[in-house]
């Protein structure tokens, strides 16, 4: 179905402890004199650290990205992202003036609901935070199954040359810390999920040990036997639309597959027309939805007022079609 909707704004255990999850720190190595950059550095890291032992001694607890897909499927429970843009659109800068993302303007509605999403749980939502990022400032990323090309640090050479990137987000690492203080000090969630759960190419610990299969199995579980509905853009910012992999022939194990076309920015102020649209389809197994901030809260809405299944997807359909290229696998 084409969106024709209004422009008008919109009213509308898996895991061990965080301690175990973020191990102590290595002492630090001696400091080279004079060297003030290090210095700072060195300091700043062990602030991260002193963080992220106070925030293991009391939760909420950090899944991995295979943890989350298991959860996710064993629980029946939806999946609501919060990346970069998510975090400071429901937290936006004190006493400046509020700031969208490229693809979504600021809306002080949608800020609240992302807020209340992410602040306060539900046990039909696992709501799903950077971990990973936060653990580490430095990432590595298998170049099959890559979203973005990216510069890189160095290249790693693992199952062959120059396959993994590496590359580095210190300034976000020290970010995702504050946010995660903020959310002990304000929320009461127990669980997070990791939210870059559905990019195949941060998989770097399976692919080394040669068990991407395995991830991309429990991506087909998503899909087998299932009536989906699709909610994205009829073209994406990259990769083919789900459209274009159920055409394929990529996505083929649900039961029965429909599609929901919505614009590719500004998704939030047509909320109200997404959400009967997408009412519209039931009954349904689950909804799959690549919408930008809008799609965090339309998952947990989907589950906690509707009663469905639905997952805040991102760039998912990237990995899918990664996947089938290098492999010629079909979900």
């Amino acid at each position: 179905m084409k969106y024709q909707g209004p422009e008008s704004a919109s009213t509308g255990s898996l895991s061990s402890s965080l301690r175990n999850f973020f191990p102590p720190r290595d002492c630090p190595a001696q400091k080279p004199a004079g060297t003030t950059m290090l210095v700072r550095m060195g300091r700043a890291m062990d602030r991260t650290a002193d963080m992220l032992a106070t925030i293991g001694r009391k939760g909420p607890v950090l899944l991995d990205r295979v943890e989350t897909l298991a959860h996710a499927l064993e629980t029946g429970c939806s999946i609501a992202r919060f990346g970069d843009g998510e975090l400071g659109l429901a937290f936006p800068a004190t006493g400046s003036a509020c700031r969208g993302i490229h693809f979504q303007a600021y809306d002080r509605n949608l800020s609240d609901r992302l807020k209340a999403i992410l602040l306060h749980p539900h046990q039909k939502v696992l709501v799903c935070f950077n971990n990973a990022f936060a653990r580490s400032a430095e990432q590595s990323m298998v170049l099959d199954y890559e979203p973005t090309s990216k510069p890189y640090r160095r290249l790693l050479s693992i199952q062959r040359s120059s396959d993994v990137g590496v590359f580095e987000r210190k300034q976000e690492c020290r970010s995702y810390v504050r946010y995660l203080r903020k959310i002990q000090r304000l929320g009461s969630q127990e669980l997070l999920g990791d939210a870059t759960c559905f990019v195949l190419g941060l998989f770097f610990k399976q692919y080394i040990e040669g068990d991407i299969a395995e991830v991309c199995s429990l991506y087909r579980r998503f899909f087998s036997g299932r009536r989906v509905l699709f909610v994205g853009p009829k073209t994406p910012l990259h990769g083919a639309s789900f459209l274009s992999l159920v055409e394929q022939g990529i996505i083929m194990s649900p039961r029965e597959t429909a599609l929901l076309t919505v614009p590719d920015r500004n998704c939030f102020s047509h909320y109200d027309y997404i959400l009967m649209e997408i009412l519209k389809h039931r009954p349904l197994d689950a909804v799959f939805i690549q919408a930008g901030p809008a799609a965090t809260v339309l998952a947990a809405d989907l589950a906690v007022n509707h009663g469905l299944t639905a997952y805040d997807v991102g760039s998912f359909n990237i990995s899918l079609g990664k996947a089938a290229e290098r492999h010629g696998l079909t979900f």
